[in-house]
This record gives structure tokens, sequence and C-alpha cells, in this order.
């Protein structure tokens, strides 16, 4: 069976998170799975494509995400975590 494009990029962000989290980090921004992504497979995701597969894996209930608390002027971040069943 031959996945489509958007199932293929949450494929490999799942496979990414799966790894940093074996690797000792629970949480990461969507700034170290995209490196991930391009370390691990040779692509840079774009912005749009990245947010929409986490916000999709989100609302299926695989990922959790939270914000941040704002540090001085440095912009908040999102935080994203796989959920472990």
């Amino acid at each position: 069976m031959k996945l489509g494009r958007r199932a293929r990029l949450a494929h490999g962000v799942l496979g990414v998170m799966y790894e940093l989290r074996c690797s000792g980090e629970q949480e990461c921004t969507s700034f170290r799975i995209s490196v991930g992504v391009e370390r691990k497979y040779g692509r840079l995701l774009g912005y749009g494509s990245l947010f929409w597969v986490l916000s999709a894996l989100e609302k299926r209930g695989v990922l959790t995400s939270r914000w941040e608390a704002v540090v001085g002027e440095r912009p908040r971040r999102k935080y994203y975590s796989l959920v472990v069943r």
C-alpha cells in the first residue's frame, strides 16, 4: 500500500519524535523536530507542512503540547511530546 504525502510526513515526524524520546528528550520544539526530519530523511520540511502534521497528530491524541512561559523578550515556544499508552 502506498502512503500519501501527508501520511508519509506524519510517519516521519513520529519516527523522529520516537527516536528523540528514546534518547531521553521527553519534549521537543517544532524546530528540533524539523532538524531531526532533515537529518534522518535528508528533506527539509516547510513549517506549514510540519505544523499541519503536528496539529493533526495532536487532534488524534498521539501528541500533546504545551506553551512555555515567556522568558524576557524571547518569543515563547511550544513543546510537543508523544502520548504513552
